[in-house]
Formats: structure tokens, C-alpha cells, sequence
């Protein structure tokens, strides 16, 4: 099985399968720590090297999780109305 990581905060994604065929794609859960910690290893890279490639590469990646986190929340916001509330979460083609 394939495991591919980011180094830093722990973000996994495990592929399932050979090959082309990829069964499933699991991802841990990022939470809020993982964010400030990314940023921290930012700042740590950065200091006093703020025009180096690597530094580029740490706020890279501090992007990176904090989107993925902001499209994590929003799913999960998405899922509790819809267990609230089944209509809300109906989709019709007009």
C-alpha cells in the first residue's frame, strides 16, 4: 500500500489498490493544531531567510492544510444541517 506524507504536521492520505485502479482515498482528520503548527515550522524556516526557496515551500504548505482544514469544517457544517434537517440539503436540476 502506498503511503504518501507531508512532513510537518501529520497529513496522510493512504491510496487503496495497484496501479492506476485506487480504490479509496482515507485522510486523517486535520484539526486546528496542526495548523498553528505548520505555521510555527513557517516562521522557524523563515527567520532571517525570507527569500529562500524553502521558506516559499513552508508557507506553501501552511496554505495547503489551512485550506484543506477550511474544506474539512465545511463539510462537516454541511453534514450536521443536513442531520438536522433533510430538506435543506435537498439538490433538484432545474
Amino acid at each position: 500500500m502506498p503511503l504518501l506524507t507531508v512532513s510537518g504536521p501529520k497529513f496522510f492520505v493512504r491510496a487503496e489498490g495497484s496501479g492506476r485502479h485506487v480504490n479509496k482515498v482515507r485522510r486523517t482528520r486535520l484539526k486546528t493544531k496542526d495548523v498553528k503548527q505548520a505555521i510555527q515550522h513557517a516562521q522557524l524556516v523563515c527567520y532571517g531567510y525570507e527569500d529562500d526557496p524553502a521558506c516559499r515551500v513552508a508557507w506553501d504548505r501552511v496554505e495547503e492544510i489551512s485550506s484543506a482544514f477550511a474544506r474539512q469544517r465545511e463539510r462537516e457544517l454541511i453534514t450536521e444541517r443536513c442531520e438536522e434537517d433533510e430538506l435543506s440539503c435537498r439538490e433538484y436540476d432545474v
